[in-house]
């Protein structure tokens, strides 16, 4: 998604995209049906529930992380649209998330690290819930 071809723009956050929707998938293993006898084996009964959201915790982290990836590659296609169109606009809401994201993360014109990126963008998402 750079303007003049010779750069590779997002195309290696495709590999953190497919790492992260992984990671969320294991995240998703039940752990309700993993527990060990408790008390002298007396009580069989335990829900593991503290990994439960310690785990859905990792899940919205990631998806904050992957929503992120999504975000990236969005603005970086409106700008290139409105670049072509100007009459091209966005809706209130998507304007403002969209302002938001291009704020913190300018476009991408040469290659660089998409980590701090992706970081930055998370983070603009988490406070526009």
């Amino acid at each position: 998604l750079a303007p003049d071809n010779l750069n590779i723009g997002y195309l290696t956050i495709q590999k953190t995209a497919s790492l992260l929707a992984a990671e969320i998938r294991v995240l998703a293993v039940p752990v309700s049906v993993d527990v060990l006898p408790l008390s002298g084996e007396i009580e069989d009964m335990g829900t593991n529930a503290a990994l439960g959201v310690e785990r859905v915790n990792g899940q919205i982290e990631r998806l904050y992380s992957l929503f992120a990836v999504e975000a990236l590659h969005s603005t970086r296609a409106i700008g290139l649209r409105q670049l072509e169109d100007k009459s091209v606009t966005l809706g209130a809401e998507t304007g403002k998330l969209f302002s938001a994201i291009t704020a913190v993360v300018p476009a991408v014109s040469d290659d660089r690290a998409q980590g701090p990126d992706i970081e930055a963008v998370a983070k603009v998402l988490a406070a526009h819930r």
